[in-house]
């Protein structure tokens, strides 16, 4: 491959990533008025410039954890989840890998995994009180209420003032005490 090949491939590949971080960033954007119809299309043409940007590099796991991203936002849980297990076999030290794919597996239903990559998160980012929650939620949907408890109290300790920290160790103490049933999902 001479330099112009690289060059031109260099140049596809950033312009497809600049337009599909663009609009991911719209896709994700909370109270913008969008319908949910363009919503999903704006997510399915992100999607679309970040497989152009794996076609130039296979090895891009930011380009395989944003397509996730937009799969989550159009709630294809099974899809975000694929896209966020491949981007976790090529950066295995990001907790925010493992935080998104341990989410995706939460709301399949998926308790092993969704346990498993969110423990692999918290023991790559231990004081993080997010991932402590996303623990406590896995541990909580999988049966295990002591230590999905003990999750969500050290969540509320790392950072006492997040209200989502206190509904998830309110909802694990009412599923541990037979007030509300397990959830199968989130």
């Amino acid at each position: 491959m001479n330099s112009r090949d690289v060059h031109d491939k260099q140049r596809t590949y950033n312009e497809h990533n600049e337009a599909g971080w663009a609009l991911l960033k719209q896709v994700m954007q909370v109270g913008t008025g969008r319908t949910r119809q363009a919503s999903d299309e704006t997510a399915s043409q992100a999607v679309g410039h970040f497989r152009k940007c794996l076609a130039v590099d296979p090895g891009s796991w930011p380009c395989m954890w944003a397509p996730g991203k937009a799969e989550q936002a159009r709630g294809d849980h099974r899809e975000a989840l694929r896209w966020f297990e491949r981007a976790a076999e090529l950066e295995t030290t990001n907790a925010d890998v493992w935080r998104e794919a341990a989410i995706a597996a939460c709301s399949l239903g998926e308790q092993t995994k969704a346990v498993q990559y969110a423990v692999t998160a918290l023991n790559l980012k231990p004081d993080d009180a997010g991932l402590h929650a996303n623990a406590a939620l896995a541990l909580m949907l999988a049966g295990d209420d002591a230590r999905a408890g003990r999750m969500a109290s050290r969540a509320c300790e790392l950072d006492p003032t997040d209200s989502v920290n206190h509904s998830v160790a309110k909802l694990v103490e009412e599923v541990r005490t037979g007030v509300r049933e397990r959830p199968r999902t989130i």
